[in-house]
């Protein structure tokens, strides 16, 4: 009996901490590899693309010749489509998890080249005016320090794109369980608002 009320205490206080305390949500990409390394006082968890690389492989196999097809701008659209739809669910996770997201430590190294030197000149400054603008949208729903930005352009030899990214993202699993509940709602009034139209 003693027994069974240590490891109660010990279970409890572990899912504690995990769901009030901290976490850190450590984030690296760089060569197309992702890693997502989870630490908490008691969880410790690393997520690596490369290992969930024979998952995609599959998933890409499946993959019709039409979608294959698919240009660049026909993608954009229809991401641009998705996210409309949903936009009011995202409004809501974020406005539930504003201020309480902290990012520091960001790091960002861009190395690109078109190939031809006006048109490197060009994508200098819209790859400024992006990071400007994504950092002006995670300010208002987040607390972030100013990242860490290299911008290496190269203005001779073939194209090239290397992008290089890591930070820190401090959050507590609480958080992010009652905007995911709070989002859900949103879901439901959505999908009932379809299904009477």
């Amino acid at each position: 009996m003693i027994y069974f009320g240590i490891i109660s205490a010990i279970v409890i206080i572990a899912l504690v901490s995990i769901l009030f305390l901290k976490t850190k949500l450590i984030v690296e990409y760089g060569n197309k590899r992702f890693v997502l390394k989870i630490r908490n006082l008691f969880l410790r968890l690393t997520i690596d693309s490369e290992k969930l690389s024979k998952f995609r492989a599959k998933k890409d196999e499946k993959k019709n010749e039409s979608d294959e097809k698919q240009g660049v701008f026909e993608k954009i659209s229809g991401l641009k489509e998705r996210y409309n739809s949903v936009r009011d669910i995202i409004d809501v996770f974020s406005e539930c998890l504003k201020k309480r997201v902290s990012m520091t430590k960001i790091e960002v190294s861009v190395k690109y080249g078109t190939g031809d030197a006006c048109t490197t000149g060009l994508a200098y400054g819209a790859i400024w005016t992006l990071i400007g603008n994504i950092y002006s949208f995670l300010c208002r729903r987040f607390t972030i320090t100013f990242p860490d930005v290299k911008i290496d352009a190269q203005f001779d030899g073939k194209p090239l794109l290397e992008v290089r990214c890591c930070g820190i993202i401090e959050v507590r699993f609480v958080h992010i369980i009652i905007a995911a509940l709070r989002s859900y709602k949103t879901y439901k009034k959505h999908k009932k608002i379809k299904e009477v139209f």
